[in-house]
């Protein structure tokens, strides 16, 4: 479940598993352990679900969904992928100043 899961979010996004495990700062023999069928640490999971802007159910789900996402949500949330940590909090300052203004 999880492995099939991870494997599919890791294609779909155009990256190695092991990759995306450096990417978050895990060993690239933690892929190898989930491949054979262990599951990740609650917290391992929630950083990869964070990673791929989906939840932690959904890593551990059965069925093996689409992306929800499409369209102009993809794109706005692949384009913040590549951002530093630095113009995350800027744009995430922006983004509440804007919800600020329509409330």
């Amino acid at each position: 479940m999880f492995y099939a899961n991870f494997l599919r979010l890791c294609n779909e996004a155009g990256k190695a598993p092991s990759a995306v495990a450096l990417e978050l700062g895990l060993e690239k023999s933690t892929v190898t352990r989930w491949k054979q069928g262990s599951k990740p640490t609650d917290a391992t999971l929630h950083k990869i679900a964070d990673y791929f802007f989906t939840t932690p159910e959904a890593l551990l789900s059965d069925a093996a969904s689409p992306d929800s996402l499409a369209g102009l949500d993809r794109q706005l949330l692949e384009a913040i992928r590549t951002l530093s940590d630095g113009q995350k909090r800027l744009l995430l300052a922006q983004l509440q100043l804007m919800d600020d203004d329509l409330r």
